[in-house]
């Protein structure tokens, strides 16, 4: 069983929004649609180089590639057409966020 480290309070991400936090050494970008939340790694699946948000897409800052901010899809090259962000799982309790704590070799970052 996991422990869960807090990522953030549920009204410091506005619904609608695409919002970045810190988790642990990393970010992960989080996505809010009323009360469903979704995170992803920040993660370019093309070189690993960290995402932004340009307007309701990721994009990554090193190559451009861009991705579909609602499901993590790559949209464009250089990123891998077939690939998809890596997801984090989340658990939202007590209006609060919370993720799995990394483990080394678990697959979070």
């Amino acid at each position: 069983m996991p422990s869960w480290i807090e990522l953030a309070a549920i009204d410091a991400i506005p619904d609608g929004s695409t919002t970045l936090v810190r988790y642990g050494f990393q970010g992960v970008w989080i996505v809010r649609r009323g009360d469903s939340f979704r995170a992803f790694l920040n993660l370019c699946t093309h070189a690993g180089a960290p995402l932004r948000l340009c307007g309701t897409k990721l994009c990554c800052q090193r190559h451009e590639a861009t991705f579909d901010a609602e499901t993590g899809r790559a949209l464009s090259a250089p990123a891998p057409l077939d690939s998809f962000l890596p997801p984090v799982p989340l658990e939202v309790r007590d209006g609060k966020i919370f993720a799995p704590r990394k483990e080394s070799g678990d697959g979070l970052g």
